[in-house]
């Protein structure tokens, strides 16, 4: 008899593992990723209290990868380095970073603030757990895995409440952890079991909130004792959110304030971003209104920075937070007011040789003769002798017009009846934002012409402070507000208001690469070819980096029939974005058309993910290719 029974329970387990082996009566994971089966690639994978986490080592729809924890980034050793600096991020999809490269996420962006401050002292790792889809219930039980396992030194937690404020029919994310942990879920879990037919079937009922507002206060409260009871630093940040999102999902009105309260109540500090996105309007660094685009994610980083610095036990208690706390201070108020602390500090490695050339009566000409024995980062980052300058800044305008731009540094126009300096500052003045990051470490507008001495002596230590910055990608730099309603007008179709727009800008910045590429596009769809094409030629000259100005001039290609020509621009656009949603689509079609049909379907849907409704097409697209495997 008990050998029977035994025979029956390993012909049982044998069945089991065959049936997981094959992915028969394997739960459903709802994917973050529509649309995810290319090639027979699957990203989402089932974890009952999670819902889902994504594969591990994949490479997804050809714009990200993760790595052996199915986390978007590079990989994550169980053990940190001896005497390293370990963050770990939580968040959603603006923490994954969709949307934007994986080196432009606002996680990857403070590594490099913290390394560079660290130099020499502490190897930093900023680990980014985010992932799309994820609620405030979700990051809570990743907090309470990934604690123990990684022990980080702080926890840097983005809460947007963009996923808690949808809607389900079924297990509220509350519910769904509860039936994880409970018995039914082992059953429920047996591939036998669901195969069978026999499995519990997950209730549907009325529209709910995935997680509620007294959940969102139960998960914050949670979060913190987790952190607390592991002695681990929890900061808590907050980013702006658009009105858009806020008119379709109401409870996203009430997330900041929630969150604000819980973390005043429990001691969890907060790093708020929003009065950084605040001085970019009506600049709106959201392209689809939800994710923020590199800009939008730098000013995030620049927040939690600043958070993480002003306790000294976060980072060691290394003296050099001190100077970046000041240089805090200096990017905020003024060269003015945190010299004096900046000069008692202990600077980064990376300023000292950037500050002894700034400090020579001679720089500005070894910067005009590119002399290769400077560092590279000031021959390229520069703000005012730099091959990579900004092509338009106040700060050089205003020391133009105060007699105090260096000798040798190239000035913003001629300073003339035509285009005098002056007025051209009070214009960037009026339409650039943010302002002038050089212009506020000098003190402001007023500071060339009432502080001519501050100016001069603290010139070279405000540009040294520029390329450091600079330098590991994590300035936000001031853009012309009109090329939002140029924007704005060119969707709407209002071609000759959006050309207006953009000219206006072209006139102030003649070597405005967006204002060019928006001027483009509404010439081309005026029916202006030639001039479209010459100005996306001049565009793609200016900036060659330019992800953009590489699409269009390749769709340009497209339309007039040169193929081969297309192909190799869009393909240059999409490596140097592999998240540019139109060369995607473009590419999609062409490779469609010329019978490349998996490709096609790959680059199809990579659009889709990033912005499937803005092309109206796309079902259509892939109903084709659907058909032409059928053989249809």
């Amino acid at each position: 008899m008990l050998l029977a029974f035994g025979a029956l329970l390993a012909a049982l387990l044998l069945a089991e593992i065959v049936l997981r082996a094959l992915g028969i009566g394997e739960p459903d994971s709802p994917s973050p990723f529509p649309l995810e089966v290319v090639a027979g690639a699957r990203f989402a994978l089932p974890d009952d209290e999670l819902g889902l986490r994504l594969a591990p080592n994949a490479e997804i729809l050809g714009a990200y990868r993760t790595n052996s924890r199915g986390w978007r980034g590079p990989a994550v050793a169980e053990a940190r380095a001896p005497g390293a600096l370990r963050l770990l991020a939580l968040g959603d999809s603006t923490t994954f970073g969709l949307g934007v490269r994986e080196a432009q996420r606002w996680t990857d962006v403070l590594q490099r603030l913290l390394g560079t401050l660290l130099e020499g002292r502490r190897a930093v790792e900023v680990v980014n757990a985010g992932l799309p889809s994820y609620s405030s219930c979700q990051n809570l039980v990743q907090l309470e895995r990934e604690l123990p396992r990684l022990r980080p030194d702080a926890v840097l937690w983005s809460v947007t409440g963009h996923n808690d404020s949808c809607a389900t029919l079924g297990r509220t994310d509350a519910e769904q952890v509860a039936w994880a942990r409970g018995l039914r879920s082992l059953w429920d879990g047996l591939a036998l079991v669901r195969a069978a037919g026999l499995a519990t079937q997950p209730p549907s009922g009325p529209s709910r909130l995935r997680v509620a507002p007294a959940e969102l206060e139960a998960n914050l409260r949670a979060a913190a004792g987790v952190a607390r009871r592991a002695g681990v630093p929890l900061v808590i940040l907050i980013s702006a959110r658009t009105a858009t999102v806020v008119r379709h999902a109401p409870m996203q009105a009430e997330v900041d304030a929630i969150v604000e309260r819980i973390a005043a109540e429990e001691g969890v500090p907060v790093a708020d971003a929003r009065p950084r996105f605040a001085a970019l309007a009506p600049r709106e660094p959201f392209p689809d209104t939800v994710h923020p685009d590199p800009d939008g994610h730098r000013l995030i980083a620049w927040s939690a920075f600043e958070a993480l610095l002003r306790e000294d036990a976060w980072l060691g208690g290394d003296p050099r937070a001190a100077f970046g706390r000041a240089w805090m201070a200096a990017t905020r108020d003024g060269l003015g007011i945190a010299r004096a602390a900046l000069q008692s500090a202990e600077p980064p490695p990376a300023l000292a040789p950037l500050l002894a050339v700034l400090s020579r009566p001679d720089a500005d000409a070894l910067l005009a003769a590119a002399d290769p024995a400077l560092p590279e980062a000031l021959r390229l980052h520069d703000p005012l002798g730099g091959s990579r300058r900004p092509a338009l800044l106040e700060s050089r305008l205003r020391l133009q017009s105060a007699g105090l731009l260096p000798a040798g540094a190239p000035a913003d126009g001629a300073d003339s009846p035509a285009q005098p300096a002056l007025p051209r500052a009070e214009a960037c003045a009026a339409f650039l934002r943010p302002r002038d990051p050089l212009l506020l470490l000098l003190g402001g507008e007023s500071a060339p012409v009432q502080h001519a001495a501050d100016v001069r002596r603290d010139l070279p230590l405000a540009r040294a402070l520029w390329v450091l910055a600079a330098q590991i990608d994590a300035l936000v730099l001031p853009a012309d507000r009109r090329l939002e309603r140029a924007s704005a007008a060119l969707r709407a179709r209002a071609l000759a208001e959006a050309l207006d727009a953009a000219q206006a800008v072209l006139v102030l910045d003649p070597a405005c690469t967006a204002a060019l590429l928006l001027a483009g596009q509404a010439l081309e769809q005026l029916g202006r070819r030639e001039e479209a094409e010459s100005t996306f030629a001049r565009a793609a000259a200016l900036a060659p980096q330019s992800a953009t100005g590489q699409y269009l001039l390749g769709r340009t290609q497209l339309r007039q029939g040169a193929l081969a020509a297309a192909e190799d621009l869009l393909r240059r656009a999409i490596e140097l974005d592999p998240v540019l949603a139109d060369a995607r689509y473009a590419l999609g079609t062409l490779l469609l058309d010329s019978g490349r049909i998996d490709e096609a379907e790959l680059h199809l849907r990579v659009a889709s993910l990033l912005r499937g409704p803005d092309f109206a097409d796309l079902p259509e697209l892939l109903a084709a290719i659907a058909q032409r495997r059928a053989g249809g």
